[in-house]
């Protein structure tokens, strides 16, 4: 009989070494030996690497060879044996896996009750492929899963199923259909293990063959059958376990070691069983230990504790050892605990000797630091190898791919079609280059410059329009948009011949031929075979492969070969998982979604190949995975209270209840894993692992705020530090005020590192008015020597940095004159809007008119679009009304209803509101709008019924492009040379005739509730109507003004008191009631007298129906009125002209300060969309608000004082 033997040992001790010391006499005595050296698999290549390494000192030479030493895992050991007698088998990966469950749930989807909801979900479909593994590796057939207990809980009476017999029932099903499936592709991972054992039971000889197991402290039952059919063939083999000989043999709880005790005892009684000999443990002391002594002796500490055994002794001088090698740090955040890590990288390298190839870093949860690692490592200069394999899910590729399909799934929404247009991989062929391969490097950038470009016209065309659907797709479905005859201006501020409508049009015919065309080719059912080969080629039609092609060229000619692999990698992950979609679906009948489904459910478990290092570089690992050989320094972040022990997450879909079941029926040959027994003792374990990850230094840290979690220090770190009285120091963003060492600048990190922290750490001492310590001027100097010395590396000197972390906060005041001028031009065009928004806060107007910075339009019913439509709306009725000189007064309900009509047919046509037909809700909400803008109407007739006036202009546009049509504004001289032109659109002007004389009003439509203020007027934010009145005064000039008014469009519902229902007359007094309650707000410009003659109403109940007036009991107007005098509205006017003028100059001057008015609602500069921008906080910038601090009656005073002023200032400048 072949003997086993264990290898026993603490962790601390170097087995390895003998080992391979082992080997090399094993070959010695015989060199026909065949030696397997079994570990797991990610330890492959570097046990490799160490073998070859300890080869070189054996045989004294850099070219030693690895003597027949086979570095294996299980499933390579099989390969190498079973490389002349392989079957026809094949290989389905984890992705392969996914597929093939996916597919067994759609065929059992009838026969599920408890799982039917489940079965699209991609994290069930990982946990049946992990079920089901375990269950295979556990030797666990089927029917070891049919036992009596899930009969007994079916309510035969009932016929009502218990629940959990159901789901247990449910995945013996599944699983039954997994292993008839597995069996009938002949998958190698499934029939290698068995075939090996057949192999090895045959009449082969195998007295050459060694084997040693490493790393191995559990395993599975497959593992277990298989190494004891080695164990009976080989010569000899050898298995190492972390404990001694006494810890092996000894019956007292060991919680550390537990688990490979039980491994241990394990084998040895099935060997036992099996009459196979067990040769006497080799027990390994350590010769010379690897370990300086402090880390050996606490980690020593850590296992005595928990073991509850007697703990060492410790003295003054082992203290100081541990005090030097032991680093223990609670950081207030990831980023803070990687800046430090990094610049304590930078300074043992730099200072103390150490390589980046001696340094490891360590942590639980790869993912939490994975986004920052880089950048600050980068910052630092320190070479990384993250070992840690990153999902192909956000990779270009898989994101176009995903959105590809997506368009057909859901009809070409807007996400999925960005999905493919804003992706590098996928571009327009150029019509004159044709083939990417012909551009040359900067040609390629260009044109790629330039398709950024004009993909986001593109979509800036889409969003505004609603283009998605079949609107995007139907050829039929003609585009019309406002901007379309506008010439298209490239991405260097050129313009060009093309309009914005033809290069939109492109880009719509090039996705239909490339995407839409071939999309549609799928038929509503193919074979597997058919759809692999339908995506395939509709992803080489797209172009995307010779981009990938492209960019991967330039990844390696840029050096960045990681880059180049990412592309080559995601694309073979691609090609694999069709051509097992193909295997496993060739000749079955699938439809669209099953097979998107079942595509993607692969795509998704790709991760790209991590490649191992090979020059000098940091290693960056999970803590979990054990390492061939400790490092000089180990750094272990993230070591809170969630992280080590780490909670248990039990995600099986068996619980631990279902396990002991099942395991009541298993033969010897069979078992699963005891998942929350292994996990305790494995925690306990880990951390003596780590313990003993470096062999020198080590430094355990935690982020004490996890985003808004707060947790604490591992317990096990923890109890160590305070017990064995070991500082805990806490690090915050800010540089510590006390340091204990001198500083340098090897100890904070290259200069682009430690830039920010100074920076904060120079603001703080500013804000807390403190004086600056030695410390920090000591670093500070140093910072300027660095940056004399290397001026090529910094961007901006460290004084100007210091002297902006003082004034960083201030906000806007003024830019240069040129520059103002050069961005608002020597002559300006302004409407009254941007005036007043100018005054409402010049910040805004630069953000708006001078930057011209706006969000995107969207298709979607916002009140702008509303506003136009009613504005539009009432100035298309009244056009028709005076074209064919009719009077709004004298319309029949007949001609009323025909003149809306029309109008409603004519704005229907209007691409501008095409919105309002692209769905049924937007259509509902066009019929109430239609609606109240009949009542309108209707209302101001019964206006025009009590005062007589006629329209004589609407929507009348003056100040631009001198047409017949447009009525003259106004032009200003500026001192730069250049003039103010004043435009805008006055929605009515309304006429009369009173005693021979003349008279006009302006109104303009409102949506919401609008005053005039006079005050607001006074500081230039309610220049509106005045403007229009001055401008209709101007153009009308045998005319006098009768008011300026706003007229609110909607009108809101009014409540009717008991006196009112008990009326004879209600209708009439319901009238009179809406009449009251929707006025016309501005203000009037005649005599009480005179208005009287106006407006009736006035002589029947002292209270105007129409205007914002009434009337004491001596005829005039009382204190509530808004009435102007000749002179005041005189003063008003002039005024108005004033502030253009003024609001011009100071434009033109560069006067961009951001002052807002206090309480003022919709400030641009303060809303969320520009907020970001302006970055103003009223905590720290309340007195840059204004306030209105002039009252009402000393309005016309101020004003009258101003004008004064300024005819004074022109006498002086002329």
């Amino acid at each position: 009989m072949m003997p086993l033997q264990f290898i026993t040992g603490d962790l601390s001790v170097n087995k390895k070494s003998e080992l391979i010391e082992k080997m090399v006499q094993l070959k010695a005595q015989n060199p026909d030996a065949i030696i397997y050296y079994l570990v797991p698999e990610h330890l492959k290549f570097d046990t490799e690497s160490f073998v070859l390494e300890e080869l070189q000192k054996i045989y004294e030479t850099q070219q030693a060879a690895m003597i027949d030493i086979q570095v294996v895992s299980f499933t390579r050991l099989a390969w190498f044996m079973l490389l002349a007698n392989l079957k026809s088998t094949q290989n389905l990966s984890t992705i392969g896996l996914s597929m093939l469950v996916r597919q067994i749930l759609s065929d059992y989807a009838d026969q599920l009750l408890v799982y039917r909801g489940q079965i699209n979900y991609q994290g069930f479909i990982e946990k049946l492929v992990s079920l089901f593994e375990e269950l295979f590796e556990g030797n666990i057939e089927p029917e070891d899963l049919q036992v009596s207990w899930f009969d007994k809980e079916l309510n035969v009476e009932e016929n009502i199923p218990n629940i959990e017999a159901q789901r247990l029932k449910e995945i013996q099903l599944l699983y039954s259909a997994y292993i008839v499936a597995v069996k009938e592709r002949h998958l190698a991972s499934y029939e290698n293990y068995d075939a090996l054992s057949s192999y090895l039971n045959s009449s082969k000889e195998f007295d050459n063959h060694y084997l040693f197991v490493d790393n191995h402290y559990y395993f599975n039952a497959k593992q277990t059958s298989l190494l004891l059919d080695v164990i009976k063939t080989f010569k000899q083999v050898w298995i190492t376990m972390p404990l001694t000989s006494d810890q092996a043999h000894s019956s007292n709880w060991q919680p550390l070691v537990q688990v490979p005790h039980d491994t241990y005892k394990q084998l040895k009684e099935l060997c036992l069983n099996l009459n196979l000999s067990v040769l006497e443990d080799w027990d390994i002391h350590s010769k010379d230990s690897q370990f300086k002594t402090s880390i050996e002796w606490l980690a020593k500490y850590f296992y005595k504790a928990q073991s509850q055994e007697r703990l060492p002794q410790i003295n003054n001088n082992l203290v100081e050892q541990l005090k030097h090698s032991h680093h223990f740090a609670q950081f207030d955040s990831l980023q803070t605990e990687l800046r430090h890590v990094s610049n304590q990288i930078h300074a043992l390298v730099s200072n103390e000797g150490y390589r980046y190839r001696d340094i490891l870093v360590l942590a639980r949860d790869l993912d939490r630091y994975q986004p920052m690692v880089e950048p600050f490592f980068a910052m630092n200069n320190i070479p990384l190898f993250f070992d840690h394999a990153m999902s192909m899910s956000q990779h270009p590729f898989m994101l176009w791919l995903e959105g590809l399909l997506n368009l057909k799934r859901y009809n070409w929404r807007y996400d999925d079609l960005m999905l493919l247009l804003k992706n590098d991989i996928f571009v327009e062929a150029s019509p004159t280059k044709g083939d990417f391969n012909s551009f040359k490097e900067n040609e390629w950038q260009d044109w790629l410059s330039e398709q950024h470009h004009q993909i986001s016209h593109f979509e800036n065309v889409l969003i505004a329009n609603g283009y998605f659907g079949y609107r995007f797709y139907n050829e039929t479905f003609e585009w019309n948009f406002q901007t379309s005859e506008l010439a298209y201006t490239n991405h260097k501020g050129h313009h060009t011949q093309m309009t914005l409508f033809e290069l939109v049009s492109r880009k719509r015919n090039w996705l239909l031929e490339t995407v839409y065309k071939p999309l549609q080719a799928w038929k509503d059912e193919m074979s597997g075979a058919e759809a692999a080969q339908w995506l395939y080629d509709l992803v080489e039609l797209s172009g995307v492969k010779q981009q990938m092609i492209r960019i991967r060229d330039a990844s390696i000619s840029k050096g960045d070969i990681d880059a180049s692999r990412r592309h080559e990698q995601v694309w073979q992950v691609f090609r694999d998982t069709l051509d097992e979609f193909y295997l496993l679906y060739e000749h079955e009948t699938i439809d669209f979604r099953m097979f998107f489904d079942i595509l993607f459910a692969g795509l998704k478990e790709g991760s790209y190949h991590i490649i191992p290092p090979t020059i000098d570089q940091v290693t960056f690992s999970n803590m979990v995975s054990p390492q061939v050989q400790p490092f000089k320094v180990c750094f272990i972040l993230g070591a809170d209270d969630n992280s080590l022990p780490q909670k248990p997450s039990y995600t099986s879909l068996l619980t631990e209840d279902n396990r002991n079941l099942i395991a009541e029926g298993l033969l010897p040959h069979q078992y699963l894993m005891e998942h929350v027994s292994i996990h305790n003792h494995q925690e306990l374990f880990l951390t003596y692992q780590l313990l003993l990850s470096a062999s020198e230094k080590l430094y355990i840290s935690y982020a004490s705020m996890l985003g808004s979690q707060q947790v604490k220090f591992s317990p096990y770190i923890e109890n160590i530090a305070k017990e064995l009285n070991l500082p805990i120091r806490s690090y915050h963003n800010l540089l510590n005020e006390k340091l204990d060492q001198k500083l340098s600048l090897s100890h904070f990190g290259r200069y682009p590192m430690q830039i920010t922290p100074i920076l904060q750490r120079v603001r703080f001492y500013y804000e807390q008015q403190l004086a600056v310590s030695n410390d920090l001027r000591l670093l500070l100097k140093e910072m300027s020597q660095y940056q004399a010395e290397h001026p090529n590396e910094v961007k901006r000197p460290l004084k100007e940095l210091i002297k902006a972390t003082f004034t960083f906060n201030e906000l806007p005041q003024n830019i240069q004159a040129e520059t103002a001028l050069k961005l608002f031009g020597k002559n300006l065009n302004l409407s009254v809007s941007k005036i007043e928004q100018y005054y409402q806060d010049p910040y805004s107007h630069f953000l708006l008119h001078g930057l011209k910075l706006q969000e995107r339009q969207l298709f979607e019913l916002n009140p702008a679009k509303t506003g136009d439509y009613f504005h539009d709306f009432l100035d298309f009725f009244m056009e028709k009304l005076i074209s064919e000189k009719l009077s709004l007064k004298h319309l029949t309900s007949n001609q009323f209803d025909q003149l809306f009509t029309q109008t409603k047919n004519d704005l229907k046509a209007n691409p501008r509101f095409n919105l309002f037909e692209s769905q049924p809700r937007l259509s509902a909400i066009k019929f109430q709008m239609d609606r109240r803008l009949y009542d309108f109407i209707r209302f101001m007739q019964q206006q025009q019924h009590l005062v007589a006036v006629d329209t004589l202009k609407t929507e009348a546009i003056f100040g631009l492009n001198k047409q017949a049509i447009h009525l003259d504004g106004f032009v200003y001289p500026l001192r730069s040379g250049g003039q103010l032109s004043i435009s805008g659109k006055i929605d009515r002007i309304d006429g009369l005739n009173i005693n021979q004389k003349h008279y006009l009003q302006v109104i303009d439509y409102k949506s919401g509730k609008k005053n005039f203020d006079l005050v607001d007027a006074y500081y230039g934010l309610d220049l509106q109507v005045l403007t229009y009145l001055s401008v209709a005064l101007k153009n009308y000039s045998d005319y006098s003004a009768l008011g300026a008014f706003y007229q609110p469009i909607l009108h809101s519902y009014q409540k009717v008191d008991n006196q009112i229902e008990t009326t004879d007359n209600l209708d009439e007094m319901i009238h009179q009631l809406h009449l009251n309650a929707n006025r016309l707000n501005g203000f009037v410009t005649v005599p009480s007298d005179m208005l009287q003659e106006i407006d009736a109403t006035l002589v029947e109940t002292n209270k105007s129906l129409v205007y914002p007036v009434t009337l004491k009991k001596d005829g005039d107007y009382n204190a509530h009125s808004v009435a102007f005098s000749e002179q005041e509205l005189d003063t008003l006017l002039k005024y108005t002209h004033y502030m253009f003028k003024q609001a011009a100059e100071q434009i033109q001057s560069g006067h961009i300060e951001l002052q807002p008015f206090l309480h003022e609602r919709f400030t641009p500069a303060l809303q969320n969309e520009y907020r970001v921008i302006t970055g103003f906080d009223a905590t720290q910038s309340y007195s840059a608000y204004r306030h209105k601090a002039v009252k009402k009656k000393e309005v016309f005073d101020m004003m009258v004082q101003e004008l004064t002023d300024e005819e004074g200032d022109e006498d002086n400048r002329d």
